[in-house]
C-alpha cells in the first residue's frame, strides 16, 4: 500500500482506503453485510456519472479544508446561508509537510497535481478573423414574449422571496437541467442516472470519506488557512500596519512549513503578557518566517508577441499609433508565469498555481484577476497573441475544474468569492480569432459549470404580478475581514457588535466580489442626499443590471455553441434560459419611466435611480427585446450631466471618496457603454459611442505623454490625470486599460485622433484665418 497520508489498508484485501472511512474493510470486501442505508457516509448518498464524481472529489475536498475550526459558531446572515470562515489553500495535491526547509531545497517527491484541462489543438498557422462556422441544424425562432404591459411592473412592486442558495459541495450535472428547472433558485433536482457499477459507487463513497474532518488531508490545509486567511498570526500582522498595503503580507511566501510558522507564533504568544506581540516582535517574526512577495514567478516573455500587429495599419493618427506599439510592447512587461515549486508545495505560497503564463494588470496586482482578464484577453487578441490568450482561457478552466468556479484573483485568500462572470465571453472572443471548435468542444462542459455556480450560489426568485423571474446577485457568506485588506475592515466595525461586524464583513466581500470595490451603487441610501457611507454597504441587497447582463450573453453564447457543435437539445435548454432572462431584465430591472435599466434594491423592493454606466450594460450584451431600447439610452444620457464631462463617463454623480465614483472613470465601463451605442442601428447613438470613444482615447494618451504610464481609472475632471480615492493609490500598468484602448483603436483607428478637444467650429476658423492672410 503507498505510504499516503490520509489512507489506511483495509483488513481484508490491504488495498488503501480513506481514514475517514468508519468500516476496517472496503466496499468491495464487505459486501452484502454493509448496510448503506445506516452508514454514516453512505446514507443519502446517490452516485452518478463518473465525470461527475471527478468535479465532486474537487469540490468536497475544498468544502472540507474551507470548514472553519470548532467549536465557532457559524451565523446566518441576511439574507441566507450561514457566514463561513476564509478559503484555505488550494487543495487537490497531497501537502508535504515535512519539514521547515526552503520549499527549493526540498528533497520529497512532489504530489500529482490535477490533471489540468486537456490542450490538443493548435492554432492555425494563418490567423482568421471569424467565427468558425459548421453546419447547425435549423431551429425554430424563440417564442414572442409577451406585450409590454405585462412586463412593467408599473404599480406593483416585485414580491421578494429570500434567495435559497446551494453549499458549495454540490456537484455539477453531466447533463443540465431542464428548462422548467434550470432558472429556478428552488428548483428541484433531477433525478440522476444510477450507476450499478460498485466500483463507482465505492470510489464516490471513498470521495465523502476522504472529506471528514479526521482527515489528515482537511488538518494538514488547516496551518494555510490560519495564515493567509483568517487566525490569530493574521489578525495581529494586519493590525500592527507592518506594511503600508495589507496585501503585501498576505501575498509573501512562506520560508518554513506553516505548521513550524504557526507552531512559532504560538511560543511567542504564549510567553509574551497579554498575548498581543510588539510591532518590532512582529516584524522580526515576519522577516524570518516569510519571503517578499513576487516569489511565485520566473522569467517568461510570451513567444507569440510580434512588434508589428495589423492593428497598427489600421490607425492614421502616427502619434496614436507610435503609442499603440507602446501599449503592444506592455505585454512583455505585464507577462507571467508561475513557478513550478507552486505547484507542487501549494502549502507555502498564497498563489493558486495555474499552469498556463499569464498577465496580471499591474501595480500592487501581481496575480490574476477574474474580469480584468476579459479585457486584457481581447488586447492580446488584437496584439495577434492567441496561444498566450488561450493560455489564459485554459487557466480558468483549469480553475473551474478544481474549483466549481473562478475564484476573485489567483490568491487562496479568494477562493471563497468569484467576479463577474466572463469565461464564455473570453471562450468566444478567441473564437472569433481563432478557427479552434475542438477547443470549444473539450471544454464547453466546464463553461456549464461556471454558469451553474452562479445559478446555484447566486440566483433570487421574485415575482411581478402573477410571474416569477429568476435573477442573479453578488452574495459572498463570509463574516471576517478582507485578509488583503484587512485593518481596513477591521476599523470600519470598532463601534459594531459580533453580529454586525460579520455582516458588514460579508457585505464588503460581496461587494468586491462585483469588481466594484467600493461605490454608493451598494449603499442602502442613495444619491442624492447622500447620507449613507461606506458602512452601510448592502450588495446583497442589490440585483445589479450588468450582472444579469453578461450572465445573458452567456446563455445566448451557450445555446450558440451548442447549435455549433450539432447539441440541439442543449442548446434549446439554453435559448430557453435565455428567453427566461430577457423577460425577468424586462419585469424586474427595465424601469419605464427612466427609460433605461436599473439595479433592484431588495430591501427597499424598488429599483435606484441614480446614474452608473453599468445601466447600460445590456446594450452591450444585447439582453433586451425592445428594439428602441439604443434610441431610449440615449435620451437617458442626454438627458443627464454625464455627457458633459470631456474626459470620461463618469462611474456615478455621487462623490463619496470610494473608487467606484465620481470623479474616476473607469476602462471597462467606457468600453461596454461605447460598444453598445456603436453597435445599435441609432445614428445618434454611433454618434456618442464615438465622441466618447475619442475623448477616452484622447485622455489616455494625455496621462501617457505626462506620466509615460497606463492607469487602472482616470479622473474626469481634468485631461489625462490619474483616479483617485479608495483604499489604495492608483496603480499603474495596465491591463484592462491597455485592452481597452487597443479596442477603440481597432474600431475606430481611421477616425481617432491624438488632439485635445476642441470647438467644432474651430476648424472653420482656422481655414477662414488661413484664407484672408493668402489674400494679403
Amino acid at each position: 500500500m503507498p505510504k499516503a497520508p490520509g489512507f489506511k489498508p483495509c483488513s481484508s484485501c490491504a488495498k488503501p482506503m480513506p481514514m475517514g472511512d468508519p468500516d476496517d474493510s472496503c466496499l468491495k470486501c464487505l459486501g452484502e453485510t454493509h448496510q448503506a442505508d445506516k452508514c454514516k457516509i453512505c446514507k443519502g448518498f446517490w452516485p452518478r456519472t463518473e465525470k461527475e464524481w471527478d468535479f465532486r472529489l474537487k469540490q468536497l475536498l475544498m468544502e472540507a479544508a474551507l470548514r472553519p475550526d470548532p467549536p465557532a459558531a457559524s451565523r446566518d446572515p441576511v439574507p441566507t446561508a450561514s457566514v463561513r470562515s476564509a478559503p484555505a489553500a488550494a487543495v487537490g495535491t497531497a501537502p508535504q509537510l515535512d519539514s521547515g526547509r526552503d520549499p527549493r531545497h526540498r528533497s520529497s517527491p512532489a504530489p500529482q497535481p490535477v490533471q489540468s484541462v486537456r490542450h490538443c489543438s493548435h492554432l492555425p498557422g494563418q490567423k482568421q478573423h471569424r467565427r468558425p462556422e459548421i453546419a447547425a441544424p435549423p431551429q425554430q425562432s424563440p417564442a414572442p414574449l409577451g406585450p409590454p404591459s405585462e412586463l412593467h411592473p408599473v404599480v406593483e412592486q416585485p414580491r421578494i422571496q429570500a434567495p435559497t442558495l446551494a453549499p458549495l459541495t454540490l456537484a455539477p450535472r453531466e447533463e443540465p437541467l431542464s428548462p422548467a428547472h434550470m432558472g429556478s433558485p428552488t428548483r428541484s433536482v433531477v433525478e440522476p442516472q444510477l450507476l450499478s457499477t460498485l466500483d463507482t459507487f465505492a470510489a464516490a463513497r471513498d470521495l465523502i470519506a476522504m472529506t471528514e474532518s479526521t482527515s489528515p488531508q482537511t488538518v494538514a490545509l488547516a496551518p494555510v488557512r490560519a495564515i493567509y486567511c483568517t487566525g490569530d498570526l493574521l489578525k495581529q500582522v494586519q493590525l500592527a500596519r507592518l506594511f503600508s498595503d495589507d496585501k503585501h503580507f498576505v501575498d509573501m511566501p512562506l520560508r518554513e512549513s506553516p505548521e513550524l510558522v504557526l507552531k512559532k507564533f504560538q511560543q511567542l504568544v504564549n510567553v509574551t503578557p497579554g498575548g498581543i506581540l510588539s510591532k518590532e516582535q512582529l516584524q522580526q517574526f515576519v522577516s524570518s518566517s516569510f519571503s517578499d512577495p513576487g516569489q511565485e514567478f520566473e522569467q517568461w516573455e510570451p513567444q507569440d508577441w510580434t512588434s508589428s500587429p495589423q492593428i497598427l495599419a489600421k490607425i492614421s493618427d502616427q502619434k496614436l499609433q507610435a503609442w499603440a506599439s507602446d501599449l503592444n510592447a506592455k505585454w512583455k512587461s505585464l507577462g507571467r508565469k508561475i513557478r513550478d515549486d507552486v505547484r507542487t508545495h501549494p502549502m507555502f505560497y498564497s498563489q493558486i498555481y495555474v499552469p498556463y503564463p499569464l498577465m496580471v494588470p499591474g501595480g500592487r496586482f501581481i496575480e490574476y484577476y477574474y474580469w480584468d482578464s476579459y479585457w486584457v484577453i481581447e488586447g492580446l487578441l488584437l496584439s495577434e497573441m492567441a496561444v498566450t490568450a488561450k493560455g489564459m482561457i485554459q487557466n480558468f478552466l483549469y480553475l473551474v475544474e478544481r474549483y466549481g468556479h473562478i475564484p476573485n484573483g489567483g490568491r487562496v485568500y479568494y477562493l471563497r468569492r468569484s467576479q463577474p462572470p466572463f469565461l464564455t465571453l473570453m471562450m468566444d472572443a478567441y473564437l472569433a480569432h481563432a478557427n479552434d471548435t475542438e477547443f470549444l468542444r473539450e471544454n464547453i462542459h466546464l463553461l456549464e459549470v461556471e454558469y451553474e455556480f452562479w445559478q446555484r450560489n447566486r440566483s433570487v426568485s421574485l415575482t411581478v404580478g402573477d410571474r416569477n423571474h429568476t435573477l442573479n446577485y453578488y452574495s459572498v457568506q463570509i463574516g471576517e475581514p478582507r485578509p488583503e485588506s484587512y485593518s481596513k475592515d477591521w476599523e470600519l466595525v470598532t463601534d459594531l457588535n459580533e453580529d454586525a461586524r460579520q455582516e458588514l464583513w460579508a457585505e464588503l466581500k460581496s461587494a468586491a466580489e462585483s469588481g466594484w470595490d467600493f461605490s454608493s451603487r451598494w449603499f442602502l441610501s442613495w444619491p442624492p442626499p447622500l447620507p449613507a457611507k461606506l458602512k452601510d454597504t448592502k450588495a446583497r441587497a442589490v440585483v445589479p443590471v450588468d450582472l444579469n447582463a453578461f450572465l445573458c450573453k452567456t446563455e445566448h453564447l451557450l445555446a450558440s455553441f451548442y447549435r455549433i457543435l450539432g447539441n440541439t437539445t442543449k442548446a434549446a435548454q439554453f435559448q430557453a434560459a435565455l428567453e427566461r432572462r430577457l423577460e425577468a431584465v424586462q419585469a424586474v430591472l427595465w424601469n419605464e419611466a427612466a427609460g433605461v435599466w436599473l439595479d433592484f434594491n431588495l430591501l427597499k423592493k424598488q429599483p435606484n435611480p441614480a446614474f452608473y454606466p453599468s445601466n447600460l450594460a445590456p446594450l452591450w450584451t444585447d439582453c433586451f427585446s425592445d428594439q428602441a431600447a439604443a434610441e431610449r439610452a440615449v435620451q437617458y444620457l442626454e438627458g443627464s450631466t454625464v455627457l458633459s464631462y470631456k474626459n470620461g463617463l463618469p462611474t456615478s454623480l455621487a462623490r463619496t471618496g470610494e473608487q467606484w465614483d465620481l470623479p474616476n472613470a473607469w476602462p471597462p465601463l467606457q468600453h461596454m457603454v461605447i460598444a453598445g451605442l456603436a453597435k445599435s442601428s441609432s445614428l445618434r447613438a454611433k454618434e456618442i459611442a464615438f465622441a466618447l470613444a475619442q475623448n477616452w482615447v484622447r485622455t489616455n494618451f494625455a496621462s501617457y505623454k505626462k506620466y509615460q504610464a497606463m492607469f487602472e481609472k482616470y479622473n474626469v475632471n481634468g485631461v489625462g490625470e490619474p483616479g483617485t480615492g479608495g483604499e489604495y493609490q492608483v496603480q499603474e500598468g495596465f491591463g484592462w486599460t491597455n485592452g481597452v484602448v487597443l479596442q477603440l483603436l481597432d474600431l475606430y483607428g481611421d477616425r481617432l485622433t491624438s488632439g485635445s478637444p476642441s470647438n467644432p467650429f474651430g476648424a472653420w476658423i482656422v481655414a477662414a484665418c488661413i484664407f484672408l492672410l493668402n489674400l494679403k
